[in-house]
């Protein structure tokens, strides 16, 4: 992803993403009825498009999500760029990813 994509994905996020902590993840969530746009922060990620599907009055919403070291990876490169609220808040996600016990693969 060159500076300017990465640019526009922050804003984007910093306007319509949620930093969350997800069944027991860090996560990136970016939802809205924009398919188009949706499908161009997918491919900047490397992630799939989900569909929501709302009652027939409304427009269909689109969602991509990042999960576990995906996530972490993301929030670090665009912390800087992001607006106070948000920095905070990436801060404390990454905080609670960093203090919760990692696996341990056993070989034998």
């Amino acid at each position: 992803m060159n500076d300017n994509q990465l640019h526009w994905l922050a804003g984007l996020i910093d306007g319509e993403g949620a930093f969350t902590r997800s069944g027991g993840s860090p996560s990136v969530r970016i939802k809205m009825t924009d398919r188009d746009t949706i499908e161009k922060v997918a491919s900047l990620l490397n992630a799939q498009v989900l569909i929501e599907k709302r009652q027939p009055r409304y427009k269909d919403c689109y969602l991509c999500v990042l999960y576990g070291n995906n996530a972490i990876q993301l929030m670090d490169k665009i912390k800087p760029l992001m607006s106070i609220r948000r920095k905070q808040r990436i801060t404390e996600i990454m905080a609670w990813a960093n203090s919760r016990p990692r696996s341990v693969v056993r070989v034998e």
